[in-house]
């Protein structure tokens, strides 16, 4: 059993902020960037925010009343709340936003970056974390096995918010359940998320396998399930939570799957969800994955498309010049025999 998270006291705000909301019956869910832009340059668009789904979902600007007193001046103290920058002219008081976005997923609720996400060190959450979620939710052989085992040991690798972490540290209260990221402002709100949710996830700093290739810090012998959602765009900035690498943002995906095999125990799943390039009407990602897998029949691959057109606008860069469409797929690996 996992010791609990220990928060700072800047963390612990938020948790017990996200805790107060759920009270409150707050439900929010998170659109694409360029949607999000649309509802808020309506003609129609209220200025300021008239609840608190327009606060911390719209990240819409809101005056001191919208919260109460205690909460208003806690939040501001934390630095999770701040003075609008730029403050309009037929804005005729102070106004405030947030500097984190909150939003719901099958009865959780989750911190991550606040809109626009622009910077480096962003923590994504979007639609595509929902259908991450859902194509685990959704795979039932493999929670089957989940629930067969004692104690299964659980990762979510390119954690963010931790999404998956959490809905599988629900789902299975016996496991251990860890969710690593390279980005440090990731694991501070995962143990955020994690504490709001009274759940048990440990957050790990790892590169991809990193912190679980040695046995001095990692002696536990593999994973029953990784799961992962990288990043898989192409991104000129290198952002960590956009560029998923060479290959046309491929390359990150590969690695999981390369290095992945050897990290599963017997018996065990790697489910990936991910966005692939359709060529010239050809899926090269799903023949690169097949050849991954050693001839010897230990792994079986399910592999399926499970939307056939997202961040249809990247397709104007340079980048992705001859691609066809952007697709996301789930490819789920099964060791069906030891190593």
């Amino acid at each position: 059993m996992m010791s609990p998270l220990v928060l700072d006291s800047t963390q612990q705000t938020l948790a017990d902020f996200m805790q107060w909301l759920m009270i409150q019956n707050y439900q929010f869910t998170t659109v694409t960037p360029e949607t999000h832009a649309r509802v808020l340059h309506q003609n129609s668009a209220p200025k300021l925010a008239r609840h608190l789904r327009d606060a911390f979902g719209w990240n819409r600007p809101f005056t001191s009343e919208l919260l109460p007193a205690a909460w208003h001046q806690q939040l501001q103290q934390a630095g999770w709340i701040s003075p609008c920058a730029g403050q309009a002219d037929d804005m005729d008081q102070p106004c405030w936003q947030s500097e984190i976005r909150l939003s719901s997923l099958d009865g959780l609720l989750l911190a991550h970056s606040r809109y626009p996400t622009n910077q480096g060190a962003s923590v994504f959450f979007g639609p595509d974390t929902y259908r991450f979620v859902r194509a685990i939710s959704q795979s039932h052989t493999l929670l089957a096995a989940l629930a067969s085992k004692p104690a299964p040991r659980i990762l979510e690798l390119c954690g963010g918010a931790g999404p998956a972490a959490l809905w599988l540290a629900r789902r299975y209260p016996q496991s251990t359940v860890i969710a690593s990221d390279i980005n440090d402002a990731a694991l501070r709100l995962i143990a955020v998320n994690t504490v709001a949710n009274r759940l048990q996830v440990q957050p790990v700093n790892s590169n991809l396998y990193q912190a679980f290739t040695d046995p001095a810090q990692d002696a536990s012998g593999g994973f029953d399930l990784i799961v992962a959602n990288p990043p898989y765009l192409v991104d000129d900035e290198q952002r960590l939570y956009r560029h998923g690498g060479d290959d046309l943002g491929t390359g990150l995906a590969q690695a999981i799957v390369a290095q992945g095999l050897n990290q599963l125990r017997a018996g065990g799943y790697l489910l990936l969800y991910t966005g692939i390039p359709i060529i010239d009407g050809h899926d090269g990602f799903a023949e690169r994955l097949r050849a991954m897998l050693p001839v010897d029949g230990r792994f079986t691959l399910d592999y399926s498309e499970i939307d056939p057109d997202v961040f249809g606008e990247e397709l104007l860069r340079p980048a992705y010049a001859g691609v066809d469409r952007l697709a996301a797929i789930c490819a789920v690996i099964h060791q069906s025999q030891a190593i």
